[in-house]
Protein backbone atom coordinates (compact mmCIF):
# COMPACT_ATOMS: atom_id res chain seq x y z
CA UNK A 1 0.00 0.00 0.00
CA UNK A 2 1.29 3.65 -0.50
CA UNK A 3 2.35 5.56 2.37
CA UNK A 4 2.88 2.21 4.22
CA UNK A 5 6.88 1.39 5.19
CA UNK A 6 8.14 -1.74 7.11
CA UNK A 7 7.63 -0.09 10.46
CA UNK A 8 3.71 1.11 9.69
CA UNK A 9 2.94 -2.29 8.76
CA UNK A 10 4.53 -4.29 11.66
CA UNK A 11 2.70 -1.89 13.91
CA UNK A 12 -0.63 -2.60 11.93
CA UNK A 13 -0.50 -6.31 11.89
CA UNK A 14 1.05 -6.30 16.13
CA UNK A 15 -1.73 -3.60 17.17
CA UNK A 16 -4.56 -5.74 15.58
CA UNK A 17 -3.42 -8.67 16.36
CA UNK A 18 -6.68 -11.83 15.62
CA UNK A 19 -7.42 -9.15 12.62
CA UNK A 20 -10.66 -12.12 12.00
CA UNK A 21 -12.76 -11.00 14.73
CA UNK A 22 -13.45 -7.90 13.13
CA UNK A 23 -16.90 -8.30 11.25
CA UNK A 24 -16.81 -5.41 9.02
CA UNK A 25 -14.11 -2.47 8.11
CA UNK A 26 -16.57 -0.04 9.98
CA UNK A 27 -15.24 -2.35 13.60
CA UNK A 28 -11.64 -1.86 12.25
CA UNK A 29 -11.91 1.85 12.27
CA UNK A 30 -13.52 2.21 14.92
CA UNK A 31 -10.87 -0.01 16.95
CA UNK A 32 -8.34 2.30 15.11
CA UNK A 33 -9.93 5.71 16.31
CA UNK A 34 -10.26 6.62 12.79
CA UNK A 35 -14.15 7.21 13.38
CA UNK A 36 -16.03 10.08 15.60
CA UNK A 37 -18.30 8.78 17.78
CA UNK A 38 -22.06 9.79 16.97
CA UNK A 39 -24.54 10.78 19.31
CA UNK A 40 -28.02 9.89 18.97
CA UNK A 41 -31.05 10.71 20.51
CA UNK A 42 -34.50 9.31 18.73
CA UNK A 43 -33.89 9.98 15.42
CA UNK A 44 -31.61 12.59 15.44
CA UNK A 45 -28.24 11.66 15.49
CA UNK A 46 -24.90 14.21 15.85
CA UNK A 47 -20.84 13.66 15.50
CA UNK A 48 -18.98 14.23 18.46
CA UNK A 49 -14.90 13.80 18.59
CA UNK A 50 -12.57 10.84 18.25
CA UNK A 51 -13.03 8.58 20.60
CA UNK A 52 -9.85 8.68 22.75
CA UNK A 53 -10.53 4.69 24.39
CA UNK A 54 -9.38 3.54 21.10
CA UNK A 55 -5.84 2.15 20.37
CA UNK A 56 -3.55 5.08 20.08
CA UNK A 57 -0.73 3.98 18.40
CA UNK A 58 -2.86 2.38 15.27
CA UNK A 59 -4.92 5.71 14.99
CA UNK A 60 -0.89 7.60 14.95
CA UNK A 61 -0.26 5.03 12.35
CA UNK A 62 -3.03 5.45 10.22
CA UNK A 63 -3.44 9.28 11.12
CA UNK A 64 0.21 9.58 9.79
CA UNK A 65 -0.53 7.43 6.60
CA UNK A 66 -3.11 9.51 5.80
CA UNK A 67 -0.55 12.89 5.99
CA UNK A 68 1.72 11.14 3.82
CA UNK A 69 -0.84 10.65 1.39
CA UNK A 70 -2.38 14.16 0.93
CA UNK A 71 0.78 15.31 0.47
CA UNK A 72 2.00 12.93 -2.63
CA UNK A 73 2.83 14.46 -5.87
CA UNK A 74 1.91 11.71 -8.05
CA UNK A 75 -1.71 10.97 -8.04
CA UNK A 76 -1.14 7.09 -9.74
CA UNK A 77 -3.48 5.11 -7.25
CA UNK A 78 -6.80 5.56 -5.67
CA UNK A 79 -5.73 6.14 -2.24
CA UNK A 80 -3.77 9.36 -3.30
CA UNK A 81 -6.72 10.56 -5.29
CA UNK A 82 -8.93 10.15 -2.45
CA UNK A 83 -7.18 12.21 0.06
CA UNK A 84 -6.51 14.74 -2.96
CA UNK A 85 -10.42 15.04 -3.43
CA UNK A 86 -11.29 15.40 0.61
CA UNK A 87 -8.65 17.70 2.01
CA UNK A 88 -7.81 19.76 -1.76
CA UNK A 89 -10.96 19.77 -3.82
CA UNK A 90 -13.85 19.80 -1.07
CA UNK A 91 -11.90 21.81 1.15
CA UNK A 92 -12.48 19.58 4.03
CA UNK A 93 -10.33 20.57 7.35
CA UNK A 94 -7.26 19.13 7.79
CA UNK A 95 -8.15 16.58 10.74
CA UNK A 96 -11.25 15.29 9.10
CA UNK A 97 -9.66 14.65 6.42
CA UNK A 98 -7.19 12.77 8.53
CA UNK A 99 -10.12 10.55 9.72
CA UNK A 100 -12.09 10.22 6.53
CA UNK A 101 -8.53 8.90 4.91
CA UNK A 102 -7.61 7.13 7.69
CA UNK A 103 -11.53 5.14 7.09
CA UNK A 104 -10.74 4.87 3.69
CA UNK A 105 -7.20 2.79 4.75
CA UNK A 106 -9.45 0.86 7.11
CA UNK A 107 -11.61 -0.41 4.36
CA UNK A 108 -8.62 -1.15 2.15
CA UNK A 109 -7.06 -3.33 5.07
CA UNK A 110 -10.26 -5.30 5.53
CA UNK A 111 -10.63 -6.29 1.99
CA UNK A 112 -7.09 -7.31 1.74
CA UNK A 113 -6.67 -8.91 5.30
CA UNK A 114 -9.93 -10.67 5.78
CA UNK A 115 -11.78 -10.49 2.63
CA UNK A 116 -8.12 -11.34 0.71
CA UNK A 117 -8.69 -9.30 -1.74
CA UNK A 118 -5.51 -8.77 -4.19
CA UNK A 119 -4.58 -4.98 -3.55
CA UNK A 120 -4.76 -3.24 -6.73
CA UNK A 121 -4.18 0.73 -7.06
CA UNK A 122 -6.97 1.24 -8.77
CA UNK A 123 -9.79 -0.82 -7.38
CA UNK A 124 -12.08 2.35 -7.30
CA UNK A 125 -11.61 4.00 -10.65
CA UNK A 126 -12.34 -0.05 -11.69
CA UNK A 127 -15.33 -0.55 -10.19
CA UNK A 128 -17.06 2.85 -11.31
CA UNK A 129 -16.04 1.74 -14.87
CA UNK A 130 -17.79 -1.48 -14.46
CA UNK A 131 -20.83 0.25 -13.04
CA UNK A 132 -20.92 2.44 -15.21
CA UNK A 133 -20.62 0.19 -18.04
CA UNK A 134 -23.43 -2.26 -16.37
CA UNK A 135 -25.76 0.93 -16.30
CA UNK A 136 -25.10 1.89 -19.68
CA UNK A 137 -25.82 -1.31 -21.03
CA UNK A 138 -29.04 -1.86 -19.55
CA UNK A 139 -30.01 1.52 -21.23
CA UNK A 140 -28.78 0.47 -24.59
CA UNK A 141 -30.08 -3.00 -24.35
CA UNK A 142 -28.16 -4.16 -26.29
CA UNK A 143 -25.09 -6.66 -25.77
CA UNK A 144 -26.88 -7.77 -22.42
CA UNK A 145 -29.82 -9.07 -25.38
CA UNK A 146 -29.60 -12.49 -26.89
CA UNK A 147 -27.84 -13.23 -29.98
CA UNK A 148 -31.10 -13.47 -31.65
CA UNK A 149 -33.18 -10.54 -30.48
CA UNK A 150 -29.55 -8.31 -31.28
CA UNK A 151 -29.71 -9.46 -34.67
CA UNK A 152 -33.65 -8.39 -34.75
CA UNK A 153 -33.19 -4.93 -33.38
CA UNK A 154 -29.99 -4.23 -35.90
CA UNK A 155 -32.10 -5.42 -38.90
CA UNK A 156 -35.02 -3.05 -37.15
CA UNK A 157 -32.45 -0.14 -37.14
CA UNK A 158 -31.34 -0.93 -40.91
CA UNK A 159 -34.70 -0.68 -41.99
CA UNK A 160 -36.08 2.37 -40.19
CA UNK A 161 -32.44 4.17 -41.36
CA UNK A 162 -32.60 3.18 -44.95
CA UNK A 163 -36.66 3.87 -45.12
CA UNK A 164 -36.52 6.90 -42.98
CA UNK A 165 -37.38 9.20 -46.53
CA UNK A 166 -40.70 7.90 -46.64
CA UNK A 167 -41.91 7.68 -43.38
CA UNK A 168 -43.39 10.08 -41.37
CA UNK A 169 -44.13 10.77 -37.40
CA UNK A 170 -47.29 8.59 -37.72
CA UNK A 171 -45.94 5.75 -38.78
CA UNK A 172 -42.95 6.15 -37.68
CA UNK A 173 -44.48 5.73 -34.40
CA UNK A 174 -46.60 2.41 -35.03
CA UNK A 175 -43.56 1.19 -36.59
CA UNK A 176 -41.61 1.59 -33.59
CA UNK A 177 -44.08 0.44 -31.17
CA UNK A 178 -44.79 -2.62 -33.47
CA UNK A 179 -41.29 -3.16 -33.29
CA UNK A 180 -41.07 -3.29 -29.47
CA UNK A 181 -43.57 -5.75 -29.48
CA UNK A 182 -41.62 -8.23 -31.91
CA UNK A 183 -38.51 -8.02 -29.96
CA UNK A 184 -40.42 -8.28 -26.79
CA UNK A 185 -41.89 -11.48 -28.41
CA UNK A 186 -38.47 -12.65 -29.30
CA UNK A 187 -37.40 -12.61 -26.05
CA UNK A 188 -39.65 -14.49 -24.58
CA UNK A 189 -39.35 -17.03 -27.17
CA UNK A 190 -35.52 -17.54 -26.31
CA UNK A 191 -36.31 -17.46 -23.04
CA UNK A 192 -38.84 -20.61 -24.04
CA UNK A 193 -36.20 -22.40 -25.76
CA UNK A 194 -34.00 -22.25 -22.48
CA UNK A 195 -36.20 -23.44 -20.29
CA UNK A 196 -36.91 -26.51 -22.65
CA UNK A 197 -33.16 -27.32 -22.92
CA UNK A 198 -32.79 -27.00 -19.42
CA UNK A 199 -35.38 -29.80 -18.71
CA UNK A 200 -33.77 -31.73 -21.54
Amino acid sequence: MPAMGSVAALTTLTELDDYHRFTSWKGLAKYAGVTSTVYQSGEQKSKGHVNRFTNPRLRRVFTQMAGILINVAKRDNDLVLYADLQFKVKRVPYKKALLKIGNKIAKTMYDVLILNVPFDHNNDYQQKRAKKLKLTLNKKKTLIEPMRTRALRRKIQNFIVTNSVFLNSTSRYHLVNGFQRLIRKSKWVEEDDKEKLEKR
